[in-house]
């Protein structure tokens, strides 16, 4: 039952980093954004990209088995 529900993380780690990667493209293409705005923008995006990875390696490492407490709530993290 543990791997049916590491199995449903992965369509959210996959979607958050088809959404958050570009972008970072995008922000730093735009030249209406000043440095700030890119920056700040660019941090956002970034928190996105490294929760979806430690999502993926939380899930990765738990295949087998259920997730613990610590590891559910970076998941819940990621889909908050």
């Amino acid at each position: 039952m543990s791997s049916v529900r590491n199995r449903f993380v992965w369509p959210l780690v996959v979607w958050t980093l088809v959404v958050w990667v570009p972008r970072i493209r995008n922000v730093w293409s735009d030249d209406d954004l000043s440095t700030a705005g890119q920056v700040g923008r660019t941090l956002l995006a970034t928190s996105f990209v490294v929760s979806a990875l430690v999502v993926a390696r939380v899930s990765w490492h738990a295949r087998s088995r259920a997730f613990t407490s610590r590891e559910r709530g970076a998941v819940l993290g990621l889909a908050a």
